[in-house]
Parts: C-alpha cells; structure tokens; sequence
C-alpha cells in the first residue's frame, strides 16, 4: 500500500509498483472467453492461445494482452517467457490436447499449472504421465480441477472459480506466503465440465 516516508529530513510518498501476474491460457472454448474476461478485470496479463484461428480473435477476447493462433499445441510454449509468477490455464476442448500442453507445462517453471477436469479425468491423466516417467511432485504442481470447489456448472460459473483460485494465489505470493493447499476432494456431479 502506498506510504509517506521520512528519509534524511525529507518526506518522501512511496507508491509501490508490482508487475501484472502473466497467464497463458490455452484454449478458446466458452470458459476460456469467461476466463479472459475475468482475468483481464483483475489486473493479470492474459495470453490466449489455440489452433483454432475462428475462435481466437480480438472479438471473443477484449481483454486479453494477446492472442495466438497456433499451428499446432506441440512445442507450444517454447519462447514463452514462463516463469515463477507465470499461471498456464489449460482449457482446451480434446483431452489429447490438453496432455501435450500439460507434458510442456511440467518442464517449465510455471507457478501455477491448471487443467480443466474432472476427478476421473485427473487421476486417468496422472496414471498416464506417471507411466510416461512423470513423478508425484510433479503431479502436485498441477490444479486438476482447476478453480476452487464452488460448485460451479456453466462457463461463467466455471471462469469465476478459475478466476478465484488465481486471484487468491496471486495474493498470497504478494504477501510472502507459500503457496496455497491444495485438496483433492471429490467435486458435486455436475461441476468441472469441461470447455
């Protein structure tokens, strides 16, 4: 919070600045339309990115920084700028997408990886990369389902959750917490659909 300071026998007013929060948010879908919305009125820097070039224009997305029409998800974070305070949403509409995001995700420094999905679908996915050479820290790492437990059921519904859980991460790194616990309950039926 802003400050008045006194230094040497002057005052001095202290506005401290604080970088914008960088989400790459993969997928176009409805929720990630909400998501963009949410996340551009809450003060984070937004990146859509899909393959999908009809869905991702400036029209479904206003408040995002930038958007990327993709060629293919494969390699799709290479010269990202993905680090520490970097959020990686994946919301994509094919499970086979989401596991190549997830696979590139796990080899970067994100902060925050979170996919769209289910209990079952998480622990299917976790069974997969675990075969696949993945390790149990790895696995916490990741949000799955993503967003806190709100019993969400449409796309907005969905974003809100997203948007909560990012906003409360967010705020804890700012205030020198650790990161957050994660819970691995079993959400009502009927939330977490995916985009």
């Amino acid at each position: 919070a802003p400050v008045l300071q006194n230094i040497s026998k002057q005052r001095f007013f202290i506005d401290p600045w604080v970088a914008r929060s960088l989400i790459y948010l993969f997928g176009s879908g409805h929720v990630a339309r909400h998501v963009a919305d949410l996340t551009g009125k809450a003060g984070f820097s937004t990146i859509v990115l899909d393959d999908r070039e009809r869905f991702v224009c400036q029209e479904f997305f206003p408040l995002s920084d930038d958007i990327v029409v993709l060629s293919t998800f494969e390699d799709c974070l290479s010269g990202l700028d993905v680090h520490e305070d970097s959020f990686i949403i994946i919301v994509t509409r094919e499970r086979r997408y989401e596991k190549t995001i997830l696979r590139q995700a796990l080899a970067t420094r994100a902060g925050y990886i979170g996919i769209i999905g289910s209990i079952r679908k998480r622990d299917a996915l976790f069974r997969e990369l675990m075969d696949e050479g993945f390790s149990i820290d790895d696995m916490l790492r990741i949000y799955c389902p993503v967003g806190l437990n709100i019993l969400a059921e449409s796309p907005s519904e969905i974003a809100i959750s997203i948007a909560a859980q990012i906003v409360l991460i967010r705020a804890q790194r700012n205030a020198g917490r650790k990161k957050p616990e994660k819970t691995f309950d079993t959400p009502p039926v009927g939330s977490r659909k995916t985009a």
